[in-house]
């Protein structure tokens, strides 16, 4: 149970550090890998926290899609795919966020099997997500519960 409402309350950092009526991004880009941390750091070794914290910060990568004509600051990504519809871009993002998020634990672990089966899972949820045109709210709290979804499988 208490896996659950951790999701849940990732879920919901997630989509408020993309929300455009939030006072400041850092929900999801310092709240998640703190929290993430702080989790690996109570169930596995107290020096998790230091493992994933930092490499989890690549959340700030960015994923908005290719479009200079009303962009003048794309995305990392974008600037490197020039993906104009943005699946691309969500499912790279996708990749790298879950695979920093879970590598330090699935070398801890030894799970890699689960740690491949998590991080193209967040991939194709974020391609999926994209292609549907999820709403923002559905897409956002989907794949901050997905990336949190690491927790499930360390034990």
């Amino acid at each position: 149970m208490v896996n659950i409402i951790f999701i849940v309350i990732c879920a919901g950092l997630w989509r408020l550090g993309g929300w455009d009526k939030a006072k400041w991004s850092g929900y999801r880009d310092i709240l998640i890998p703190i929290l993430l941390g702080l989790w690996y750091a109570v169930t596995l070794k107290w020096w998790m926290f230091l493992a994933v914290g930092g490499p989890a910060n690549i959340i700030r990568l960015g994923y908005g899609s290719w479009d200079p004509e009303h962009d003048d600051k794309p995305s990392f990504l974008a600037k490197i795919t020039h993906d104009r519809e943005g699946s691309l871009i969500r499912a790279i993002y996708g990749f790298l966020t879950s695979f920093m998020i879970g590598i330090a634990p699935a070398v801890y672990t030894g799970h890699y099997f689960k740690f491949a089966l998590y991080v193209l899972g967040n991939t194709l949820l974020e391609f999926g997500l994209n292609k549907l045109k999820a709403r923002d709210i559905i897409s956002e709290s989907l794949n901050g519960a997905g990336r949190a979804s690491v927790i499930l499988w360390l034990k």
